[in-house]
Formats: structure tokens, sequence, C-alpha cells
């Protein structure tokens, strides 16, 4: 019996454990990265990050931090299936790390 795929699954592995050493540790991510648009379409009743928060600018943290919470809070409730900002973030941090995870897998 000969048994095939062997070098494939080697290399699947191989790409998953180095995607894993990638991962590891504290990451800063731009809001591109965290929400790209496929996110905000499953998500989200808009396409981006900046029409979620139309009339704010959200280009950084810097100043996305200068929107009033209640309007953060708000539109989240109004536009997408969460109940809160750090509901949303929380999924989307989820959704990244497993982005990452199987990229080239």
């Amino acid at each position: 019996m000969e048994l095939t795929g062997f070098d494939e699954l080697q290399r699947k592995l191989s790409t998953l454990e180095n995607n894993v050493k990638e991962l590891d540790g504290e990451h800063t991510l731009s809001a591109k990265e965290l929400f790209p648009m496929s996110f905000m379409q499953e998500n989200t009743n808009v396409s981006s990050l900046q029409e979620l928060f139309p009339g704010y600018d959200v280009s950084s943290d810097a100043t996305f931090s200068k929107i009033p919470s209640s309007v953060v809070e708000q539109s989240v409730k109004e536009h997408t299936k969460f109940n809160s900002w750090d509901e949303l973030k929380e999924t989307a941090a989820k959704a990244y790390v497993e982005r990452k995870l199987f990229e080239n897998v």
C-alpha cells in the first residue's frame, strides 16, 4: 500500500506553526486589519468603519477616541448584530486571529 500526501501535510503543518509563532505576543492592529470589509459586511449593515461612524474621523486611534462613547455604542446597536463596541471588537479580534492562523494553509 502506498501512502501519499505527507509532503503537503508537512508543508501545511509547518505553515501553521509559523503562523502561530507570528501571532504570539501583543500586537497593535490598524482598523483596516481588525475590521476588513469582509468582516464588516458579514457582521454589520455597512462596509467600513467609516460608514459605521459617518461624520467622524476613524483614521487613527487618536481621532477615533474623540468620538463620544454614546455615539459609538448607539451606532453599534443600530448597524451591527452586537450589543456593544467591546463585543464587536472582541469578535473582530477573534476573526483576525483565525484569518492569520490559517493564512496560506
